[in-house]
């Protein structure tokens, strides 16, 4: 199969999305016959491409414009390539797949979906009747999608999308990055840097927005300290959210209990991890911003730890609850204090956990069985047709 991926969000820049395609790309060209990317331009991609095993076609816009003026690019790299299968990382720029589709340059399209590109409407008032209809179409006409979790495959089927048409693939780990000696080495220079000691530390890593329940966590610690009061909370990441959680955490007194460590070189992530005791961020939804997966679970699972999500969004598929970490109501500052705690007050359940985590990741978990999967997927629709 030869194929064409096509995505608003990769490296060099950082985030969820771009991890993911990033790790699946890795796979994709080892399972596909030929495979090539096409992504926009950035700062830094020469010397990022060429250590890449494939081709990237960069185009010149930045990631949001690349939905329109990423179009004539994409035909024309279709028409060159004549790819079997065009996958779009998002369904923006799905219409562009079709079209290359529609002109012969393609044979099928397939469309990955998060969550929340599925729920936001960028057009004001009277226009976005228009958007709706727009992504309705697109999503519709796509050979098949690939959605990261439960959640978002009910969201495809409530566009009208046919369930046969609809592939969950969660979510995978790189977990030949996490589970190593070297980043478990490196997590006391991160509690040394932290101040943190032999404290209990509590670990949240994210874009510092609303939806990640930060503040919810931030409303336990009173909580958390009254039986643990040495705990410390580490907050990792940058966002428009963190004035208000820095100063919602000084309102609440906890100064020497709150850490905002700010962003972090992405290579120091899994010792980071290693540092910590727990791992907690009780997401949830606020209008349409929602967790899709709950990638982070995952990666705090591959480095053995615990972790608290809440029951919101496609976050149960990346916790077992009971299993590899504990499910809350995302809106309770009681019941993540309660989770926190029981976890604090027995150890041999948190090393249960965590090591029940890593198991899983390792057995189901992988960029590699995310990646085959949809191979395989995108393979039999070519057999087919």
């Amino acid at each position: 199969m030869k194929l064409l991926f096509v995505t608003q969000d990769f490296p060099p820049s950082i985030g969820g999305i771009q991890t993911y395609a990033a790790s699946l790309a890795d796979v994709f060209a080892e399972g596909c016959d030929a495979f090539e990317v096409m992504a926009p331009a950035q700062e830094g991609q020469e010397s990022l491409d060429a250590g890449l095993p494939y081709r990237v076609h960069r185009v010149g816009t930045s990631s949001n414009w690349m939905r329109l003026k990423g179009i004539p690019s994409l035909l024309k790299v279709a028409r060159e390539t004549r790819p079997d299968v065009i996958l779009t990382g998002h369904w923006y720029m799905g219409a562009g797949a079709l079209l290359a589709q529609k002109l012969g340059y393609t044979r099928k399209v397939f469309v990955a979906a998060h969550a929340m590109e599925l729920r936001k409407n960028l057009l004001p008032g009277p226009l976005a009747p228009l958007y709706e209809a727009h992504r309705r179409q697109v999503i519709r006409k796509a050979d098949g999608l690939f959605p990261v979790s439960r959640f978002t495959g009910g969201l495809l089927r409530e566009e009208g999308v046919d369930e046969s048409r609809i592939h969950v693939v969660p979510n995978g780990t790189e977990v030949e990055r996490f589970d190593t000696e070297e980043a478990r080495k490196g997590a006391p220079a991160i509690r040394e840097k932290f101040h943190v000691g032999e404290r209990p530390l509590l670990l949240t890593v994210s874009r510092l927005v609303e939806r990640k329940g930060i503040d919810t966590v931030l409303d336990s610690m009173a909580l958390v300290l009254e039986r643990h009061p040495e705990a410390v909370y580490l907050v990792v990441g940058h966002g428009p959210a963190v004035d208000g959680l820095k100063a919602q955490s000084e309102r609440l007194g906890l100064q020497e209990n709150v850490i905002f460590g700010g962003k972090l070189p992405y290579k120091l992530l899994p010792s980071v991890y290693h540092a910590c005791d727990i791992f907690v961020m009780p997401a949830r939804q606020i209008g349409p911003s929602v967790e899709g997966f709950g990638l982070v679970f995952c990666e705090a699972n591959a480095c053995g730890k615990p972790v608290i999500g809440g029951n919101s969004g496609g976050v149960p598929d990346a916790i077992v609850d009971g299993v590899t970490g504990r499910l809350i109501e995302p809106n309770s500052p009681s019941a993540c204090a309660e989770a926190i705690c029981a976890l604090l007050d027995d150890r041999d359940e948190a090393r249960r956990l965590g090591e029940q985590g890593l198991k899983r990741v390792k057995e189901e978990g992988t960029w590699q069985h995310s990646g085959r999967r949809m191979i395989r997927v995108m393979e039999e629709a070519c057999e087919s047709s």
